[in-house]
């Protein structure tokens, strides 16, 4: 819209003015009544016949432009207006009970207007009738929330009279009730909001699952460990006592939210948050000053109470496995096999950062968790080891990685085509083992027999799980181009295979890497030798 001012008729001011003619434009109504007001002082122009008018136009103009349309637009307005006004002061009495003096000279203004007072009735009077209604309306409405309001205030005087817990909230509406969103300081939270902590109380008497300390002192952990890269999310509570929420003037949904302190404040969910809070606070007291954001509901019973902790965590979606090991940087494990990876780009591409499992049509071969266990069983590096491994020797056993995979690509039947792509990964799934979780995780195994067998340090140096890559022997990888790749070998049948289906437990994983073992020549170690000797005693 373009709001404009423009003569209603030819005149002249500082210069001959046309009729219809855009004397100045407005970004918006405001300032266009504004600019009109001081042209008709000017001019000295009666009101009811005012020199220059301020209109709305939908197409874009500019000063010096002639539109008299406007005017005819702006006077047609003009009278709807004022006969409707005029119907409504003939109705006054009827509607109001009061008199409107325009009335008393009805007969005038119609014969100036041209109509009867049929033909005025006819156009306006339901119109007139109708927006009277709703002007009732609003006006109901408006003492209902005056009245609302004034009893609210009594409700919030009566709380605040009492000893009472109050805090900046932002009022919210879910399932057409109200709750409160708000920051609670930690000393506050660990001394007012509680849980039902006693081992003894039965689960159906309880809102929330039974306390587990070990899960909590684990949080806490984590909180001192990144004092300053912590994240903790929001807890759920319910008030037992009715609260009284009072806005700032001007903004509605923000306010002071006072709970009485005889209410009892139950976390409905994360209750294991709010004791490693407490925890937290006796490790580290500067703490005290930060807050954790608190969902804080109306208590209406225990059933409800149970069904808000049922419901948050029946529709929560844990993460997978593999995207929290691609997410956590912090954890060095992580960041190492990030750093391997990269050295690889091809075995990269066919690993799954998101899933537990690869879906049956992915391109990818394993997921991320399968490929940190074939990682773990080969070289002995794992979340508890890689502090105790210096960057020469990861650095080393990174290149050992790489090249064990290069070798199971010269040697091993097929390996090569699948990683390529040359051979599509859902075929890989479907008719061949070596595309399978379980058989990486044997080749792990296998590989580290047959590389490492008696060459590493004796369990006594705690570093005895990590190999040395200088000792490899890589000459007994040669002996793998004997394997067989098909699902359907008698080699792998209740092995990794059962009823032509892949088996991934411990034993069909140990049972496939003892045949690795034996198709390379190599002595089974105790383990290996106990499980393959169940699995051929069942065929």
């Amino acid at each position: 819209m373009y709001d404009v001012v423009i003569a209603r008729e030819a005149c002249f001011l500082d210069k001959s003015i046309s009729r219809g003619e855009v004397v100045s434009v407005h970004r918006d109504m405001v300032a266009a009544m504004s600019a009109r007001d001081k042209l008709n002082k000017r001019k000295r122009a009666i009101h009811s016949e005012s020199a220059f008018i301020a209109v709305h136009s939908e197409n874009a103009l500019r000063k010096g432009d002639i539109v008299e349309q406007l005017i005819e637009d702006y006077d047609r307005e003009q009278r709807r207006a004022f006969c409707k006004r005029l119907m409504a002061a003939i109705l006054s009495m009827e509607l109001t009970g009061k008199p409107d003096r325009l009335a008393d000279d009805a007969g005038f203004y119609l014969q100036q207007e041209g109509l009867t007072l049929d033909e005025l009735r006819e156009r306006y009077e339901q119109e007139v009738r109708e927006e009277h209604q709703e002007h009732v309306l609003q006006q109901q409405e408006a003492a209902h929330l005056r009245a609302r309001g004034y009893e609210a205030q009594k409700a919030i005087d009566m709380i605040r009279n009492e000893p009472c817990f109050s805090v900046p909230a932002v009022r919210g509406v879910q399932a057409r009730g109200e709750f409160y969103l708000a920051q609670i300081p930690y000393p506050i939270l660990a001394k007012l909001f509680v849980f039902d902590e006693e081992e003894a109380v039965p689960a159906e008497l309880r809102a929330q699952r039974a306390l587990n300390k070990k899960r909590a002192e684990d949080i806490s952990e984590y909180m001192l460990a990144n004092r300053d890269e912590y994240v903790l999310p929001a807890l759920t509570a319910s008030v037992d006592i009715a609260m009284a929420f009072e806005p700032f003037e001007g903004i509605p949904q923000l306010g002071m939210l006072h709970i009485p302190m005889s209410a009892t404040m139950l976390i409905n969910d994360g209750q294991h948050r709010r004791y490693a809070i407490e925890l937290a606070l006796k490790g580290d007291t500067t703490l005290q000053n930060e807050t954790a954001p608190v969902q804080i509901h109306f208590d209406q019973g225990l059933k409800r109470s149970q069904q808000i902790f049922a419901d948050i965590n029946s529709k929560a979606v844990k993460p997978s496995s593999a995207i929290n090991a691609l997410y956590d940087h912090r954890n060095p494990y992580n960041a190492w096999i990030q750093k391997l990876l990269n050295g690889m780009p091809n075995i990269k591409k066919r690993i799954d950062f998101e899933n537990a499992t690869p879906g049956q049509r992915s391109y990818k071969l394993w997921s991320l968790v399968a490929f940190k266990k074939f990682v773990t069983l080969l070289t002995g590096v794992s979340e508890r080891t890689i502090g105790l491994v210096d960057e020469t020797r990861l650095h080393g056993i990174e290149g050992l990685v790489r090249q064990f995979l290069e070798e199971c690509g010269k040697h091993l039947p097929q390996w090569a085509h699948m990683i390529s792509g040359g051979i599509p990964a859902a075929g890989v799934r479907e008719v061949m083992v070596i595309g399978h979780a379980v058989f990486l995780e044997a080749l792990g195994i296998f590989g580290r027999e047959a590389l490492f067998a008696g060459t590493y340090l004796t369990p006594i140096d705690r570093d005895a799980k990590v190999i040395d890559p200088s000792r490899a022997r890589w000459h007994s990888m040669q002996r793998l181009a004997a394997v067989e790749t098909s699902k359907g070998d008698a080699m792998w049948e209740n092995r990794c295979v059962v009823l032509g289906k892949m088996q991934k437990t411990t034993d069909g994983t140990k049972s496939t890497a003892a045949t690795l073992l034996k198709i390379a020549g190599l002595s089974l170690p105790e383990d290996l030798a106990a499980v393959n000797a169940r699995v051929e005693a069942s065929q």
